[in-house]
């Protein structure tokens, strides 16, 4: 994996990764699809935050809703 990308997590078969060159800057994709990363050419389409802030406030929001917040 190219240096400039950061793991944040390994979900089943995935991963989510952080971009600290470019946006977006954080990419959950499937796993298998590795070698496409650096060409952000996925044959399926990954999901994409272009900040670490909106990705994390997606998490948040669903957090709160399951609490009924």
């Amino acid at each position: 994996m190219p240096t400039r990308f950061v793991v944040l997590a390994e979900p089943s078969e995935s991963l989510i990764v952080m971009d600290t060159k470019s946006t977006p800057s954080v990419i959950w994709f499937d796993a298998v699809e590795i070698s496409e990363l650096e060409k952000n050419s996925f044959t399926s389409k990954p999901d994409e935050w272009d900040t670490y802030a909106d990705y994390f406030k997606v998490f948040l929001e669903e957090e709160e809703e399951e609490r009924g917040l």
